[in-house]
């Protein structure tokens, strides 16, 4: 539905340039909600506007439902911009029209007549939970209601992607929640093509299908969510995962952790498991066929697309000589483990 190839985008002024984009190459499936997310600055906005054409790309290839963008004359590129809708994190709302009127803008740019702009609006302001709302002013509603007006204005023209930058920032995490779950809501029933940027991991984790790392412009990593989360390829990603996902070590283990087995010190293990892995016993059996007990110092299970995904911090007793064989069992059962250190008595 969308693809990126060869992207780049320099920003000159006078003598000095600067590189926005590096050589950006991305595809978003048909149905799909991609994420993009990056540190301030790493490209993320720039990227994004380019999708529409917002920014024109210094060089390479737009391409939105089979179109590419690049190509196209400026009255091609406006009636082709019709298929892209666009929320951002503040709203962009008219303060002097009602919601309906609001919603109904780019209708009445396309020339509708009133009834055919009332049969499209109505049913987009009952999708977003506006319809009590449809005579109220942006002065009048919460953040969380302007971003659903801005929405269902953007889905007036029957998009076949839907853009959101930051669309959530702006917004508290009770609010931000309820419009993710719009957007999903959206996505389902219309079978919407979503690419969203964000700073925020919580977003990406709660919505997205698949998501790419970007950083100085260029694209470090990319991955669908289970594997971003669960095997991340940079150390940019695994800062960003890990606070979410509870990766860090306890406060009181810190400090007192060895990198090698001193006397009497026991295992400190990480354990990754998720999918069919978190229904499997594996800590029964690490106890019943290797003797093996786990002090658990730290647990969090959670839910992505539906699939469970579990981290432990454990510390092991009587592990010995019989930790290598047990951290071979785990991985036959697609159980990540790794040894963060040693530690005596905690």
């Amino acid at each position: 539905m969308i693809e990126l190839i060869n992207i780049s985008k320099i920003f000159r002024s006078g003598i000095h340039e600067f590189s926005a984009l590096k050589n950006i190459n991305l595809k978003v499936a048909p149905g799909e909600i991609f994420g993009i997310i990056g540190k301030s600055g790493a490209g993320k906005s720039t990227l994004i506007r380019c999708v529409n054409l917002l920014e024109r790309p210094t060089q390479g290839d737009v391409i939105v439902a089979k179109k590419n963008l690049t190509t196209l004359s400026e009255t091609e590129l406006r009636h082709s911009r019709r298929q892209i809708g666009m929320i951002f994190q503040h709203f962009n709302l008219l303060g002097t029209r009602t919601v309906f009127e609001n919603v109904a803008l780019p209708l009445e740019l396309q020339g509708l007549s009133k009834k055919q702009i009332t049969e499209k609006v109505m049913p987009l302001l009952t999708l977003t939970q506006l319809e009590d709302k449809h005579n109220a002013y942006p002065a009048d509603l919460s953040g969380g209601q302007k971003q659903r007006v801005a929405i269902a204005r953007a889905l007036a023209c029957e998009p076949k992607v839907l853009l959101c930058d930051e669309a959530t920032s702006a917004l508290d995490l009770h609010t931000t929640k309820s419009i993710l779950d719009l957007l999903k809501d959206i996505n389902a029933k219309l079978n919407l093509s979503i690419l969203l940027i964000t700073h925020e991991i919580e977003v990406v984790k709660e919505i997205c299908d698949r998501v790419a790392l970007i950083d100085q412009g260029e694209i470090i990593e990319e991955n669908d969510i289970y594997s971003f989360f669960t095997q991340p390829q940079t150390s940019l990603a695994y800062e960003f995962i890990k606070t979410s996902l509870k990766h860090d070590l306890p406060f009181n283990l810190k400090d007192k952790l060895f990198e090698h087995p001193v006397a009497n010190s026991q295992a400190i293990l990480r354990i990754i498991f998720h999918g069919q892995a978190a229904a499997e016993p594996f800590i029964a059996h690490l106890m019943q066929d290797f003797g093996i007990k786990l002090n658990i110092l730290q647990a969090n299970i959670e839910f992505l697309k539906k699939e469970a995904l579990g981290i432990m911090i454990v510390k092991t007793i009587n592990a010995h000589d019989k930790l290598d064989q047990a951290m071979a069992y785990l991985k036959t059962k697609n159980v990540n483990v790794e040894i963060l250190g040693y530690a005596n008595a905690i």
